[in-house]
């Protein structure tokens, strides 16, 4: 198989994962292809991180927080990886 076919193989399997998942479905995410690598990216938590780690069968990293104060976390798969994005929370100064 050659890697752009294995590449469209794995974007249709995460497709159908999505698709048939209404968990997945109802999430806010962004398919991205970036070096023949397939990246899911999530707005979220810990509880996306680990929905996806069921759907994907995958491993959940340590997460870290960038210099941004976004929180970020990678859930690591054998077709897919998914990053977790997490903004830090508005602070309402009164």
């Amino acid at each position: 198989m050659s890697d752009m076919e294995r590449l469209v193989a794995d974007l249709v399997w995460v497709r159908s994962l999505i698709a048939n998942s209404p968990q997945l479905a109802k999430m806010n995410y962004t398919l991205i292809e970036r070096d023949g690598t397939i990246t899911v990216e999530v707005r979220g938590s810990h509880f996306e991180a680990r929905a996806w780690r069921a759907a994907i069968n995958g491993r959940i990293c340590p997460s870290h927080v960038d210099v941004h104060g976004v929180r970020r976390q990678l859930v690591v798969g054998w077709h897919v990886q998914v990053q977790v994005v997490e903004p830090p929370a508005a602070v309402d100064v009164a």
